[in-house]
């Protein structure tokens, strides 16, 4: 029974979490420190950065 009631509660927290998900987008990334962890952890990720990179500061083109 307590299993069941555990389901129904994750349940219901993922649908309102589903439902206000851009708010919590919002007060997640408002913390200034929450944002520095989240940034620096996508940037250490190499594929991320090349292409992060490539396109904040494209090679000119040499005719």
């Amino acid at each position: 029974m307590g299993r069941l009631l555990s389901f129904i509660l994750i349940g219901i927290g993922g649908f309102y979490l589903f439902q206000n998900r851009f708010r919590v987008v919002n007060i997640v990334f408002g913390n200034p420190m929450i944002r520095r962890v989240f940034v620096t952890s996508i940037m250490s990720i190499p594929a991320v950065r090349n292409r992060m990179m490539k396109t904040v500061f494209p090679q000119p083109n040499n005719w």
